[in-house]
């Protein structure tokens, strides 16, 4: 899909949870895929987070690049062309390791301050076309699906651990969901249809929440 830029969005007096946070005194910040306007009042700085970083397109869109952005502007830290192989074609196998470092440079600068913080991160996986890092291709013995989210996975393990390190994991809520259910490669198991469509298996999602603090709130189950 070519959608060059000047991509229409999430208008901006929308409401969004960074904006609710940002006014109670927290720390904003968005990573990953936007995927909700890449200019003006649709851009992640204008809708109410401090710091972004990834894309403000999806992962099957041409042109498809990685920006650092703050207060409405930003550059390109990883070009289309940055994310080919030497054949000119797709190549995104460093994705979760850039967004990685990241939110967890940024998850520490917070933490080291002792200021409270709001992240956001959307993954880009497992939506398709589907890439994997050097480490982790082909590791699963199920695919490049398994393998991109076994990847993501791991990196998710690390940045708890250094949370945990700076002292603020049992601090700080984690929420895990998806926006839809599986296409393609993804499995709904006995739930009927996919993404696209309204049965169960297009609208059933994971939602996990983690909270530590004072024994936990929170039961599993």
């Amino acid at each position: 899909i070519e959608m060059g830029n000047n991509c229409d969005g999430m208008l901006g007096d929308e409401v969004t949870l960074a904006e609710v946070f940002k006014a109670a005194g927290y720390n904003t910040g968005a990573f990953g895929k936007w995927h909700l306007g890449d200019y003006g009042e649709y851009l992640p700085t204008n809708q109410g987070f401090d710091y972004f970083y990834g894309s403000h397109h999806v992962n099957d869109m041409n042109p498809f690049y990685h920006v650092s952005e703050e207060n409405g502007e930003y550059e390109i830290v990883h070009g289309n062309d940055e994310m080919r192989d030497e054949k000119g074609k797709k190549d995104q196998k460093m994705l979760t390791e850039w967004i990685h470092g990241e939110i967890t440079d940024w998850i520490t600068e917070k933490a080291e301050k002792d200021e409270p913080f709001f992240a956001y991160y959307a993954s880009p996986w497992p939506h398709g076309p589907v890439y994997a890092g050097d480490d982790f291709d082909g590791t699963s013995g199920m695919g490049t699906y398994v393998d991109c989210v076994t990847e993501f996975d791991h990196y998710l393990g690390i940045l708890f651990a250094k949370m945990e390190e700076l002292g603020v994991l049992d601090d700080t809520i984690i929420v895990f969901t998806s926006d839809n259910g599986p296409a393609l490669e993804g499995s709904t198991a006995d739930l009927r249809g996919a993404k696209y469509l309204p049965y169960e298996g297009g609208q059933k999602v994971p939602f996990m929440i983690r909270w530590d603090k004072n024994g936990g709130l929170f039961k599993a189950g």
